[in-house]
């Protein structure tokens, strides 16, 4: 839990809970993280970056989490849970290469942009997001 720095998005939900009565704390799910190492080699430094999965911690905006309908008083009584999330571009790009993301799609994505999710029918944009929104699915099928 330390890695996944949740005790800063802790005071994210008590901060909801105090406001709307409830606060929602999801993970650890993965996140990809660029580190940066130096090295020395006998008095000549280089400088190594990469890319790891390690564990996140996340808030959940209430207003975007919708539980099974049937779950009653108790949320882990329901068969499923969806979540909306806005993502911008960048954190879009930050999908590829974590598990359960296929690269060709979120790259299609990334192409055709966040702007036709937007569109009427009549074809006028119904919204001026630069997001991309993305939907969680977890539970039994």
């Amino acid at each position: 839990l330390a890695e996944s720095l949740y005790h800063a998005e802790t005071r994210k939900v008590i901060e909801d809970a105090a406001k709307l009565g409830t606060g929602i704390l999801k993970g650890p799910v993965p996140a990809k993280r660029t580190r940066t190492k130096v090295k020395n080699d006998a008095g000549s430094f280089s400088i190594e970056k990469f890319s790891e999965t390690s564990p996140k911690s996340c808030r959940v905006d209430p207003w975007d989490f919708f539980p099974d309908p049937s779950c009653g008083e108790d949320v882990h009584n329901g068969s499923y849970v969806f979540e909306r999330d806005r993502l911008s571009a960048k954190q879009m790009r930050d999908l590829i290469g974590l598990p359960g993301y296929r690269e060709d799609e979120v790259r299609e994505c990334l192409v055709e942009g966040p702007g036709k999710q937007n569109i009427s029918t009549d074809g006028r944009r119904t919204n001026d997001d630069d997001r991309y929104e993305v939907w969680y699915f977890t539970g039994q099928i």
